[in-house]
């Protein structure tokens, strides 16, 4: 199938160059960048171009071994002059010495070719094609570099794009990461409410049965001190200072000469005050239980 295709090459880059004679061919040099293969041919008797392609062929495929043993393609180059294919070759008489170069893509090929400055035509104005052992074509020099200049500014903007839309869909992730946090931030502050005002009645209620607990077991020990001590004291002392006729005959004279008298009048007079301090405080509030001490109740 190779040699096929590179019959079909040669067809196109040789046409109308048929100065190689009868004769054999070998390589004069060769190295990991390029190969130099001589074509011997005869003087006055010349070759039939498909004995001439078949010459090119056998060449073409002795440098392309030997680009393989360094694994790398062969690259052949074509000027033009005047409208005629010139082949990258030294013409001699009774033969032809064809340069070939071993590479791994068109720039390296181009490179070694400056570089090398092999002897070649006189009517050579420079590589304008190339055929390659890559896609077994012949091209044309710069629209190739054009076009891969095309492809490789396509790559970059394409790379661009796929760096923005990655930092857009990172930037859409970061933003609802920020969301959620925000919301978890949220109904966990809303739970937090909710149970303080769950606990905060239940707190009230407790202090309050704290506070009514604590004044219910000294409300009747201060009540019954304040009127069996303290409001005899105060009445006693207010009449002696109001009204001292009444507390001499009532209550001073018969402290001092009868003192059962005295007994019996400071009893009744503690009574009275006890059923006085009685209807005025109400009755207390002994009866309350402590479901009433709960917020807006009364007894």
């Amino acid at each position: 199938m190779k040699k096929i295709l590179f019959i079909l090459f040669f067809i196109v880059l040789f046409s109308g160059n048929s100065q190689a004679k009868k004769g054999d061919m070998k390589v004069i040099f060769s190295s990991e960048n390029f190969v130099r293969i001589q074509v011997k041919t005869g003087i006055f008797f010349g070759l039939s171009d498909d004995q001439t392609k078949t010459f090119y062929v056998n060449a073409l495929e002795l440098a392309h071994k030997n680009c393989q043993n360094f694994n790398k393609q062969l690259f052949l180059f074509q000027s033009s002059n005047n409208g005629k294919k010139v082949i990258d070759s030294k013409n001699k008489l009774g033969k032809a010495i064809l340069n070939f170069y071993c590479a791994n893509n068109l720039n390296e090929a181009l490179n070694i070719y400056k570089n090398s400055r092999l002897p070649t035509s006189e009517e050579w104005n420079g590589p304008v094609w190339f055929f390659d052992t890559i896609s077994y074509e012949v091209r044309n020099i710069q629209d190739y570099i054009n076009e891969q200049k095309r492809i490789a500014e396509e790559k970059r903007l394409e790379e661009q794009r796929r760096i923005a839309e990655q930092k857009r869909i990172e930037e859409q992730k970061r933003l609802a990461e920020q969301r959620r946090i925000a919301e978890q931030k949220r109904i966990a502050e809303e739970k937090r409410l909710a149970e303080k005002k769950k606990i905060e009645p239940k707190n009230v209620i407790s202090t309050k049965k704290t506070s009514e607990g604590l004044s219910e077991s000294t409300k009747s020990f201060i009540e019954i001190f304040f009127l069996l001590i303290i409001a005899p004291i105060i009445a006693i002392t207010a009449l002696r200072f109001i009204y001292w006729p009444f507390f001499r005959d009532w209550i001073y004279k018969p402290f001092k000469e009868d003192p059962a008298k005295f007994l019996t009048r400071a009893g009744l007079l503690l009574f009275g005050l006890a059923i006085l301090g009685a209807s005025l405080g109400g009755g207390g509030d002994y009866g309350c239980e402590a479901r009433f001490f709960q917020e807006g109740s009364r007894c």
